[in-house]
């Protein structure tokens, strides 16, 4: 257990210093995204106020772009060629 929890905290480090063994930043902000969707989705149900569907659904809707823009600004950061090796 106390290794598994040292491999987090390394990747962890290592994402922030921007190192080759730390985890994917892309990865982990998309986590953190998520996470805050949910959470939000959570509240929501619980108060059961229904008057606030459009405001949840434009959470969801900015969520997806904010997704889908960190893989398209990866992707023109990183450009790949036709042997999928990074140029």
């Amino acid at each position: 257990m106390k290794k598994i929890l040292v491999d987090i905290r390394n990747g962890l480090i290592g994402s922030l210093s921007n190192e080759p063994l730390g985890f994917s930043s892309k990865k982990l902000t998309a986590g953190v995204i998520m996470v805050c969707i949910v959470l939000s989705h959570i509240k929501w149900l619980n108060g059961k106020d229904f008057s606030l569907f459009p405001e949840i659904l434009m959470i969801d809707l900015g969520g997806i772009c904010t997704l889908y823009g960190i893989n398209v600004w990866d992707k023109f950061k990183n450009p790949v060629d036709q042997n999928n090796e990074p140029k």
